[in-house]
This record gives C-alpha cells, structure tokens and sequence, in this order.
C-alpha cells in the first residue's frame, strides 16, 4: 500500500492525548542534568538518572500509539516516528468490540491470534468505520453492529407504533363503514358511542 496515493478512509486519535510516561521521564532526565551541573551527590547517581530517564521515554514514545488510520485495505497504528504498524486486511481474523465500557474494548484478532487493542477516542465510530472497510475489501455486504442497532431502536418501535396505529384506525373505519351498509349482519362489529366495539351473534 502506498500512502501517497491512498487517503485514509477514517482515522481517529489515542484516547488519552498526553503520554504521562514521557513527561515523567523528561523530568527524570532534567532533574539528573541538574544534579550533574550542580555536583549534587544523590544516592542514584545523575548519569545513570539520565540514561533511565531516556531509555523510558524512547520506549514509551515508541510504544504508545499516537493515530488510527483505516485504509482501504489496511489498517495503521501510528506511534511516536518513525514507528507504525501497518495490519493488512488480509491478515485480519475478526474485530472483536466489548459490550464492557473499558478503555481497550475494541480489538482486532490477526490470522496468527495476535491481538490489537485500538484505544481511539471514539471506539463505536472507529468499529463502525472498520467493519465497513473489511467488508468491502472481502467483497461482502457489512451486516449492522450491535451499536448501529442500539442506535437504531428506539426509531424503529417508533415506527412500528405509528404502522400499528395506522392499521387499526383503517380496520375501525372499515369495520364502521361495513357495518353501517349492512345493518350489521352475524360476526360484523357495532361501534356504539363511546367508540366501544360490540358483538351481534344470532342463535338459532
């Protein structure tokens, strides 16, 4: 895949936007230059504070991702440059989403059972986007998510009311209609005047 002539299809941000990590590796490293120019003495000394300090930063800014990025035929987990981590389409097994409210609840199994956790800012929208994606790459029609149907629900019953509503009013006055044509003969309701409906049978 070349990214100068592919555009992301969707893309989102880390969830939590500052690396707490580095910020304390960085002090971690000021304070030990500190100590060196000052000739503090410590009981760790200032050379090996700095070299702590920037092994731990380096990892974590190697480690921590940054950007997801959905391609049309990839997915990319961008950290701290130059490292990203590209996760073809066809090495993808399955997205599995969490119904659990927990940061790392949307994850994608690899065909070797490595597993990716996409901790993006909007997990819903970012599974959303994906599926769509891995469908059309595979050439299959997305079925809806648990999500899409949660959000769909509550206009559906709505809907299904109003249908509902709609039938029974054309039955009453269909009802109303026929029987008032026919003097109301065996088996056809009366509607009286509260709107109630009652029923004629003749036994003989």
């Amino acid at each position: 895949m070349e990214d100068s002539q592919n555009q992301p299809i969707y893309w989102d941000k880390h969830r939590i936007p500052v690396n707490i990590t580095i910020i304390f590796s960085l002090v971690v490293v000021v304070f030990g230059i500190v100590q060196l120019t000052q000739g503090m003495a410590g009981n760790i000394s200032p050379e090996i504070l700095i070299i702590m300090g920037l092994l731990v930063g380096a990892y974590s800014w190697l480690t921590t991702p940054k950007i997801y990025a959905i391609y049309p035929d990839a997915l990319i987990v961008a950290y701290g440059r130059p490292r990203r981590k590209v996760i073809y389409f066809n090495n993808i097994s399955e997205i599995d989403m969490r119904q659990r409210h927990s940061p790392d609840r949307l994850r994608v199994i690899q065909t070797n059972g490595k597993r990716v956790a996409i901790v993006a800012k909007d997990p819903e929208s970012f599974h959303d986007q994906l599926e769509s994606a891995l469908a059309s790459f595979r050439g299959v029609q997305p079925q809806p998510s648990e999500v899409q149907l949660d959000r769909r629900l509550p206009s559906l019953l709505m809907a299904q009311t109003a249908l509902k509503y709609q039938m029974i009013r054309h039955h009453l006055t269909t009802t109303q209609t026929t029987s008032t044509r026919n003097d109301n003969p065996i088996g056809h309701p009366k509607i009286n005047s509260q709107g109630g409906l009652i029923y004629n049978f003749l036994f003989y």
